[in-house]
């Protein structure tokens, strides 16, 4: 007999099992956006000091840094998504897995009332969730 449980237990289960590479995921936001504020304040820096027609080694130390922070914010995010990819190979290969070995023990007898391409057709859900999941990670906590 199946048990029924909450969809949203269902979610958290899910997550439960991703707890190291979701807290990485937030990490990297959390630094990623702590750089992205600083950014504003140094492009406002240059222009204060490109209009004051000032050529100084700060300027040249500024600029320096502001590149090498957007090149930071740029990393930050490359690993925030190979690391949501990570997460999307390992929840298809559990579901894989757990479909492959579910379907062939299937009872065709005692399961007549269900309507079994739609049993199947669950499997199809995977990719809906691995996109759902990497949206509510990557975009969910970053509403602007």
């Amino acid at each position: 007999m199946m048990k029924h449980t909450n969809p949203v237990s269902r979610i958290l289960n899910l997550l439960k099992l991703e707890r190291k590479e979701i807290t990485a995921v937030y990490f990297f936001a959390i630094i990623n956006g702590l750089i992205q504020l600083s950014l504003p304040v140094g492009v406002q820096a240059i222009i204060g000091y490109v209009l004051g027609a000032s050529m100084r080694a700060s300027l040249i130390v500024l600029i320096i840094l502001v590149s090498v922070g957007t090149l930071m914010a740029g990393i930050m995010q490359v690993n925030q998504m190979k690391l949501i990819e990570k997460i999307q190979q390992k929840l298809f290969v559990r579901y894989s897995f757990a479909f492959a070995s579910h379907l062939p023990r299937l009872d065709l007898k005692k399961n007549d009332n269900l309507y079994l391409p739609e049993l199947v057709n669950r499997f199809f859900d995977v990719p809906l969730l691995q996109k759902g999941l990497s949206k509510v990670l990557l975009e969910k906590f970053a509403k602007k």
